[in-house]
């Protein structure tokens, strides 16, 4: 680890993926009182304002969903969950 690193002190970790679609079973949101602001623009505020130092953007969590699309990946974010709109 990077000695500067330690110095940072707080950070925060986004995991975006199926967890983050509403109507999808294993969704938190759906069991969330009040829903975070989102915009990134937004979020970066709402993170300086808790005193988070970085933040990092999780690219691809465990539930398989890649957040860029890819020829070696089944689920990613451009063929993810979409509302039905037949």
């Amino acid at each position: 680890m990077q000695p500067w690193f330690r110095d940072l002190k707080m950070g925060i970790f986004v995991h975006w993926g199926v967890s983050a679609v509403d109507g999808v079973p294993e969704s938190w949101s759906s069991t969330a009182s009040r829903r975070p602001a989102t915009t990134p623009r937004a979020w970066a505020d709402l993170f300086a304002r808790a005193g988070a130092r970085y933040a990092v953007l999780t690219a691809r969590h465990h539930d398989g969903v890649a957040l860029w699309d890819s020829a070696h990946a089944s689920w990613t974010w451009p063929a993810g969950a979409r509302p039905d709109a037949t």
